[in-house]
């Protein structure tokens, strides 16, 4: 089970979380510590992260998640 931290005091689980809506982009990083997935025009998201683990298909299923930034037009709008 990987773990998000938010806020770093609230951490939240992954365990049902249906990560298939990120996939439908591009991975380009896939490591223990960082995943990102681009999605064209300069949008993407980026999870940054300790040990992180994937299934056969890609998606993270042990570790944790540290932080989340996602970019529109290549413009953070949320983290």
């Amino acid at each position: 089970m990987a773990i998000v931290s938010s806020g770093g005091a609230f951490p939240l689980e992954f365990r049902g979380l249906d990560f298939t809506w990120f996939f439908r982009g591009d991975v380009t990083v896939q490591s223990p510590s960082q995943l990102v997935i681009r999605y064209g025009d300069g949008d993407r998201d980026e999870f940054t992260g300790s040990n992180v683990t994937y299934d056969s298909n890609g998606e993270p299923v042990g570790g944790a998640i540290h932080s989340y930034r996602t970019y529109d037009d290549g413009v953070l709008v949320a983290r």
